[in-house]
């Protein structure tokens, strides 16, 4: 299918790539979609496309919204992978600020606790926005997947983001099949995911949880929220 097409009708790309392995779906992505970056937060799901666009011999842009309040460990993890991979790492944050303390001072202590949304605006939405407008991408790629639940539970593999096609090639997966392929492949990963924190946010927002109770659920306990809203306003 050529990329107009794709763009105007998702319907039939969708049904074509339904059952269709995501290094497949990886490598369709990059021969019919223009300007493709990939987004990750060093989750599971994103460590493995990584590893499968390695595979594949593809190096896009990957963007890293550094929100200043990660866990050391994950930016532990995110050197190990960039070498590992001679990632195109772009490194976005909050507009003008570098380092935590720069977040504090400019917004005061606990924003979270204050105004969430207004967070998670400053420290993911708006560096998302930039990110996506200074790379010029028109296609991105997510590690999203149904079995995370709630509003994942119904997602497509290509998605209309606004003026872009977000693509979702783990959408089918399931996490025993993500474990299965970092751990086969001996692929490094967040050593907090054994300590009890089945996925990994901003350290002021992320609880150790029980997988069995939803892959999400130690993040936003508490708060009424699943999502950050970087898959919702862009």
């Amino acid at each position: 299918m050529h990329f107009t097409s794709i763009e105007s009708d998702l319907t039939q790309a969708n049904e074509e790539l339904e059952t269709r392995h995501p290094r497949e779906i990886l490598a369709w992505a990059f021969q019919n979609l223009r300007d493709v970056v990939v987004t990750t937060a060093w989750q599971p799901g994103g460590i493995v496309i990584l590893d499968l666009l390695h595979d594949l011999g593809l190096r896009p842009p990957v963007i890293f919204v550094d929100t200043l309040f990660q866990f050391p460990e994950t930016l532990e993890l995110a050197s190990k992978l960039q070498a590992r991979y001679d990632l195109d790492l772009r490194v976005y944050k909050p507009a003008g600020l570098e380092t935590e303390s720069d977040f504090i001072a400019r917004h005061g202590e606990a924003l979270w606790d204050r105004d969430l949304d207004l967070y998670q605006e400053l420290t993911k939405v708006e560096p998302l926005r930039r990110a996506m407008r200074e790379t010029g991408a028109r296609a991105w790629i997510s590690g999203r997947r149904r079995d995370q639940g709630g509003e994942r539970s119904e997602l497509a593999i290509l998605e209309r983001a606004g003026e872009r096609i977000k693509v979702n090639p783990l959408a089918t997966w399931t996490r025993k099949e993500i474990w299965g392929h970092i751990l086969s492949n001996g692929i490094p990963y967040n050593p907090l995911h054994d300590q009890g924190y089945p996925s990994i946010g901003d350290w002021p927002l992320t609880d150790k949880a029980d997988a069995d109770q939803g892959e999400r659920s130690g993040r936003w306990k508490g708060r009424g929220k699943t999502e950050c809203g970087i898959h919702t306003s862009l």
